[in-house]
């Protein structure tokens, strides 16, 4: 039995447990960290940072240096001692509020070691990009012109937008068939907070792509219609191929029937058609058509047809005309 007066305070293990579990528990930390953000010019934005069981100071940091608390600026949201430490960003600027942004908690004493710092976010404040361009070879081409190149080769598009803030996302479609490019993005030099969007299309070329559309498209939520795009033509040169119409099917008798060869060209750029006849050096016709109305003896004999363009020639079809 313990003395009625000893000044003694006996507690409990409860108690005990209750008291030393306090510490423990009462650590404050995070319950919502900020996020990244976008925000157009002159809009409110809310920074998001509560705190289970704060007792700290809130404050707040953009680009690692301290965010003073101005009227119609920069105003708390809710209450700092329920442990909200969200941050309203009035009418944000590119100029002062884009930037990574920290919530920061002092802890709850000297000895609880317990300071919150969220991980960096950035809060984009939004520019529309200039509408994009597309380059070849070093040469901006102008919508609706021309991008030329060789079937079977293999030619590099480039597409640019600038001064968007953050970069456009870059698309790439061939008639109504997306293709995938390289987009890299980096700081405009002469306005660090604004972005060049640079995609770099590698384009298989074929013929049965000539004349079809290249289309860049600028994604961006700051455009109107949160889309630009940029139509240009793709003209696919590629050598002559030839076909040959008219071939009689059956017996020509002189002087009554009629014969009408053609010599159809597909290239481009177009072909000039050349006839010859065997036996003789000379050329027949430089058109794509030979008429013989009517035919005669002396028209019998072996035809060939040969298309040239700047790519090369095509393979020589020939035809036999026998006149009875």
């Amino acid at each position: 039995d313990l003395p009625q007066n000893s000044g003694d305070y006996i507690i409990t293990a409860d108690e005990w447990s209750e008291t030393h579990n306090s510490g423990a528990q009462g650590l404050q930390r995070f319950d919502k960290q900020p996020s990244y953000s976008e925000v157009n010019p002159g809009d409110d934005i809310k920074l998001d940072c509560k705190i289970f069981n704060k007792r700290g100071t809130c404050s707040w940091q953009k680009d690692n240096k301290p965010v003073g608390i101005y009227v119609k600026k920069y105003e708390w949201s809710g209450s700092q001692e329920a442990g909200d430490c969200s941050l309203w960003v009035r009418a944000a600027t590119l100029e002062f509020d884009d930037g990574e942004w920290e919530c920061q908690v002092t802890a709850s004493d000297f000895t609880t070691q317990d300071a919150l710092t969220s991980t960096p976010v950035r809060l984009v404040v939004r520019v529309a990009p200039q509408r994009p361009r597309i380059e070849h070879k070093s040469a901006q081409v102008l919508p609706g012109n021309n991008v030329t190149a060789r079937s079977g080769d293999k030619t590099t598009v480039k597409c640019i937008s600038r001064y968007g803030n953050p970069p456009a996302k870059l698309k790439w479609f061939l008639g109504e068939t997306e293709l995938v490019g390289n987009q890299s993005n980096s700081p405009e030099m002469d306005n660090p907070r604004t972005w060049v969007a640079s995609s770099i299309l590698e384009l298989h070329v074929e013929k049965v792509q000539h004349g079809k559309t290249l289309r860049c498209v600028a994604v961006h939520e700051s455009y109107p219609t949160k889309a630009q795009s940029l139509d240009v033509r793709l003209d696919v040169t590629y050598p002559p191929e030839v076909r040959l119409l008219g071939t009689p099917t059956a017996d020509l008798e002189e002087s009554r029937d009629n014969v009408g060869l053609r010599c159809v060209t597909d290239a481009n750029p177009p072909a000039s058609v050349v006839w010859k006849k065997s036996g003789r050096a000379d050329v027949v016709s430089l058109e794509e058509s030979l008429q013989f109305r009517p035919v005669t003896r002396k028209d019998s004999g072996t035809y060939t047809c040969q298309a040239r363009n700047a790519l090369g020639s095509s393979e020589p079809l020939t035809v036999n005309l026998d006149v009875k």
